[in-house]
């Protein structure tokens, strides 16, 4: 069945993630799947994808991401994801801490004690009664090294953080949404580069790669500007990063 043309037949005003959301749920229903993991778009409460009446909720690390939607302290994020628990339901939380913002609206509350997604997974797993694993699987351009060239599409600044140890002078090709905190993102990494090229990712949302510039220049001596990501390649980049829709442009090309 192709069930795009199926919710075609709908004729709805539903966005393109909403659509991606209903071929997905209906897949899994055809194919009476016995879990499914389902990954929100962005915070909870209102995402497509919170349309379940039961569900095991995971929680992980909460940081400040989409803020002009979801509020601009951790907390206001938290009780935004908050919204994907159910009252009959278990939630496994990452962030501890923030628990009082999540005990009373689920039936049970499982914390780990260390904070890790290793840790994460696997309370998760023996919630469901799964076999607990040692090692978690490598997602592509979450810090990945392809041909001598370390890819990694996070944006924020969490991100940031996790990846601003482990470069120091690299010749790094820079994208960005224009909706994240570039400054607060490029404050971090743009000082362990040599020399960055400031590009555009090609999406509507992303930031010009002249805006990019000068928010680079701040931290880095050395930016140039070169709008197509594929030409960027030339500058023979050791660090791609700041956006996953600036990567996969160019992933096949490295």
């Amino acid at each position: 069945m192709n069930l795009v043309a199926e919710l075609e037949k709908m004729q709805t005003d539903c966005t393109e993630f909403e659509c991606l959301c209903a071929v997905a749920y209906m897949f899994f229903a055809n194919q009476n799947v016995d879990f499914a993991v389902v990954e929100c778009g962005m915070g909870g409460k209102g995402d497509a994808t919170n349309v379940e009446k039961e569900n095991l909720s995971v929680i992980t690390s909460i940081s400040l991401d989409h803020t002009s939607f979801l509020g601009d302290t951790v907390e206001m994020i938290a009780e935004e994801k908050s919204g994907i628990l159910r009252k009959n339901c278990t939630c496994v939380l990452y962030d501890k801490e923030l628990a009082d913002i999540f005990k009373d609206k689920c039936n049970k509350l499982v914390t780990t004690e260390n904070k890790d997604n290793l840790s994460l997974v696997n309370a998760t797993l023996c919630e469901l009664g799964v076999e607990p694993v040692s090692e978690l699987v490598r997602l592509p351009a979450r810090q990945e090294h392809k041909n001598g060239v370390l890819l990694d599409g996070g944006h924020n600044l969490a991100a940031a953080k996790a990846l601003e140890p482990i470069i120091k002078n690299e010749t790094a090709v820079i994208g960005m949404m224009k909706d994240k905190d570039v400054d607060g993102y490029l404050s971090l990494i743009a000082p362990k580069c040599s020399r960055i090229i400031a590009t555009n990712a090609n999406n509507p949302r992303s930031i010009s790669a002249k805006e990019l510039c000068v928010i680079a220049k701040k931290y880095c001596n050395n930016v140039e500007i070169c709008e197509n990501p594929q030409d960027a390649l030339k500058y023979n980049p050791t660090l791609i990063c700041g956006s996953f829709y600036l990567i996969r442009e160019i992933y096949n090309l490295i």
